[in-house]
This record gives C-alpha cells, sequence and structure tokens, in this order.
C-alpha cells in the first residue's frame, strides 16, 4: 500500500496514504505524499494540514519543505514559499526540486539571471525533470530568447508527451514568434490533453484574435470564462477583442470585471482608459490612466510605459479641452482644468514631467498624486452641477 501512496496520484494517491496513516499515524512520508495528491486537487489548507504534521514528526524532511513550499506558492505567498526551498535545499543540496521551483519565484520577480542558475543547477541534478525544462524555457522567453524557450519546452513535451502546460508554454513561445498556426496547434494539443484548461483557451483565443478570427477568438475567451469565472486575464483578453471589434461598451463592461477580480493589474486600467476614451469618456478614461501609472510607481522595468502613459494623459487632456465648451458654459470645471490640478479654488496647474530617471519620476509622482487627489474632487463637484 506504501508504493501506491508514493506512485499515484489524486484520489487513487490520497486512499492509499490514507490506509497507510490508519496503520502508523506518524508516517511522515505518507503525510507528505498525501499532500503532494491534495495539490493536485487545489485542496491546500488540507494539504498544508499534512505536510505541516510531517515536518512536526520529521524537521528534517526535505521534501516536506519543498511541499510546503508548493502550497506556499499556490496560495501566492512567495516569501513562504522562498523560505521552504531555501531550507530544502540546504537539508539536502543535492535534491533538484526546490531549485527548480526556486528558480521559478526568481522568474516571477524578474530575476531572471537567477532563475537561470536554478534551474541549470536543477536539470544538472535531475536531467529528466520536465518541470525543470518548462521554468527554465519561461525565463528564456521572459528574456526573449524565444529559440532556447521553444527547445526547453520541447524537451520537456518529449520527456512528459502529456504535459499540457509545456504545450500551451510552447504555444506562447511561438505566438511571440508570429507563427500563430504552430501556437494555436500547441494550444489544441493542451486542450485536448486537459480540457478544463482555462489559460490554454485563453492563450488559443488572443491567437485567433491576432489572426483576425474574433469569433473564434470570443468563443474560446468565454470558454475560458465558463471554465474559470474569476479568472481576470480572459475578461482583459475578452474586452481587447471587444475594442477590435469597436464594442467599447461591452470592453468597458469586461475591463470592470478584471480590475474587479484583479484591482492591482495596471494593464487593466490603462485599457480601460483608452476604452473610455473612445466613447469620450474623458474625465474617466483620465482617472484609469492615472491608476495605472500610480499602480507602476515603484516598477523601474517599465519607464518606457510610464513615458506612454504620460503621452497618453497629455493627448487626453488636449482632446478633453477640444470638448469642454459645454462644461464651461455650465459652470463646471472642464477635464482640462481637472487634469492641470486647476479646481474651483483655482489652485497652481500641476505638470506631468517627462520621466527620465528615478528622481524624475519620484517627482512625477508627487505630480500625479497631486493631479489625483484634484481631479476628483473638481470631478465630484461636476457630478453634483450636472444632477
Amino acid at each position: 500500500m506504501m508504493e501506491r501512496c508514493e506512485r499515484e496520484t489524486g484520489d487513487v494517491a490520497i486512499e492509499a496514504c490514507t490506509r497507510v496513516l490508519r496503520e502508523n499515524p506518524r508516517n511522515s512520508t505518507a503525510l507528505e505524499r498525501r499532500a503532494v495528491a491534495f495539490i493536485g486537487k487545489s485542496e491546500l489548507d488540507r494539504a498544508f494540514s499534512d505536510v505541516a504534521e510531517a515536518l512536526q514528526i520529521n524537521p528534517n524532511y526535505a521534501r516536506a519543505y519543498n511541499t510546503r513550499g508548493n502550497v506556499w506558492l499556490g496560495r501566492e505567498n512567495l516569501d513562504e514559499a522562498l523560505r521552504d526551498y531555501n531550507t530544502a535545499i540546504w537539508i539536502d543540496p543535492a535534491y533538484a526540486n526546490p531549485r527548480s521551483n526556486r528558480g521559478l519565484i526568481k522568474s516571477r520577480r524578474g530575476d531572471l539571471d537567477g532563475a537561470l542558475i536554478d534551474l541549470n543547477d536543477a536539470i544538472r541534478l535531475n536531467p529528466n525533470d520536465a518541470l525543470a525544462y518548462n521554468n527554465r524555457g519561461n525565463a528564456w522567453s521572459k528574456k526573449g530568447n524565444l529559440d532556447c524557450a521553444i527547445a526547453d519546452y520541447d524537451t520537456a513535451i518529449r520527456l512528459n508527451p502529456n504535459d499540457a502546460l509545456a504545450y500551451n508554454n510552447r504555444g506562447n513561445a511561438w505566438s511571440k514568434k508570429g507563427n500563430l498556426d504552430r501556437a494555436i496547434a500547441d494550444y489544441d494539443t493542451a486542450i485536448r490533453l486537459n480540457p478544463n484548461y482555462a489559460l490554454a483557451y485563453n492563450n488559443r483565443g488572443n491567437a485567433w484574435s491576432k489572426k483576425g478570427n474574433l469569433d473564434r477568438a470570443i468563443a474560446d475567451c468565454d470558454t475560458a470564462i465558463r471554465l474559470d469565472p474569476n479568472f481576470a486575464l480572459a475578461y482583459r483578453a475578452r474586452a481587447n477583442i471587444f475594442s477590435r471589434h469597436e464594442n467599447f461598451r461591452d470592453a468597458i463592461l469586461n475591463l470592470d470585471r478584471a480590475i474587479q477580480l484583479s484591482p492591482d493589474e495596471w494593464d487593466s486600467f490603462r485599457l480601460r482608459g483608452l476604452a473610455r476614451e473612445r466613447t469620450m469618456d474623458f474625465n474617466n478614461a483620465i482617472l484609469d490612466l492615472l491608476r495605472a501609472l500610480e499602480l507602476l510607481n515603484n516598477d523601474a522595468s517599465n519607464r518606457t510605459t510610464q513615458q506612454r502613459l504620460f503621452e497618453d494623459l497629455v493627448r487626453l487632456r488636449r482632446r478633453a479641452t477640444q470638448n469642454s465648451e459645454t462644461a464651461r458654459i455650465s459652470g463646471a470645471p472642464s477635464t482640462e482644468t481637472a487634469l492641470s490640478g486647476r479646481g474651483a479654488q483655482g489652485n497652481t496647474p500641476t505638470q506631468l514631467p517627462r520621466v527620465q530617471s528615478d528622481e524624475d519620476f519620484k517627482a512625477a509622482q508627487v505630480a500625479l498624486e497631486r493631479a489625483l487627489s484634484d481631479l476628483q474632487q473638481n470631478l465630484s463637484r461636476l457630478d453634483r452641477i450636472q444632477r
């Protein structure tokens, strides 16, 4: 029975490990293996309980630390996950899995060189670890080396031909290279292997959108949302498709939902701002772009995006100025006045400085916070006047 506990997955593994634990409740291996099975079913609380008990029984159990790290990762607590992976490596330096997992976290945090070091070590320690090749492929993709990424995904698929994740990720790399037919073929395979794979449907929808087949694109996004109603990325993707159809009303509704589900995603605010601009809702468009800039506050890697958002704000201010005659006649502040910081009391205009350095951005952020505060006050006054 212990052999089945260690070898099987899902409910079969849970049942086998539970039988082992009935005979020996202090079997730390059975607890850790059952925790792994619970993670596979997304039952993270039950997994955490089992692995915590395993570590109480055996505080030097490297595999249990790695498994608890996976639970933390599933909960998006990257700091705790990293701490457990570090402990697992310290206990057993030859253990490949926590190095691969630590590389994944470094990749997500933008430390791509550090990620590649860990992933190279993981593959050296275990050359048959398909997940390590997949994770390294992701790091290469983020560095822009798509050929190396595809080579790693190829190896991951060779080692595990039923790995839907590797097919999905290779599809993403082909899409970035502009080979949409090969991308769609990989997404098709990922979906065949895992018909409930919402992300693969979303990604295939993006590929169909790039090919101009908007009906298929929307159908795939619809399926992704049906499979995972809380999938913010799918709502954002569907909003992009509606925008391409020039259906800005439905685009905004989808972005409203995306922002509700994931309120810290700057790109959702940017996209909603641009959609609102197309509906002539300049005031709220400006607010959305300001919020996008605020969310990008501490990300030095996005200086180009920050500058583009400033330029969008300047363009929006000009458009709002051209559309503000009615507001001036009614005595309400125009959008231009609100953005510039000139409120009912005639405040000094808030300028939007050009961002060229960290010091420039700090000064710009102070200006933005002031503009946002003044704009919200003036928009509230405008709303009262119009009512």
